[in-house]
């Protein structure tokens, strides 16, 4: 689901994207501080007029299955276009995931820090 998340990310697949976010999704970000983002909210950034991902590189990844609930931790070096800015940061990630009645997970929520600014702009404090 991870992959499947990143995949429809970059091909700003808003259906996969929708059905990958559960409804009660919160996350929060570097770039939002002090506010939590609702599924709405990271839905609109994820557009391709908003965002372009070019490549995400995922290191150091935990996973670990509690029942029903997954948790994904881990670091991750993106670059992107953000709203027409180019981006190479670093993050690390906690990913909150649940397993459904049918057998489908979706995330429930996200929490990223931005640990490092390789190229662009940096996030407000």
């Amino acid at each position: 689901m991870e992959r499947d998340r990143v995949e429809a990310i970059k091909r700003s697949d808003m259906k996969a994207l929708d059905r990958i976010y559960a409804p009660e999704y919160t996350a929060i970000v570097s770039l939002r501080p002090g506010k939590v983002v609702s599924k709405a909210e990271e839905l609109a950034v994820q557009g391709p007029d908003l965002r372009q991902l070019q490549s995400w590189e995922p290191s150091d990844v935990a996973i670990r299955i509690y029942g029903n609930v997954g948790l994904v931790t881990g670091l991750g070096d993106l670059k992107d276009v953000l709203r027409g800015e180019r981006r190479h940061v670093r993050v690390q990630y906690s990913h909150v995931w649940v397993k459904r009645d049918d057998g489908s997970w979706q995330l429930v929520h996200r929490h990223v820090n931005r640990v490092a600014t390789l190229e662009g702009p940096t996030p407000p404090r």
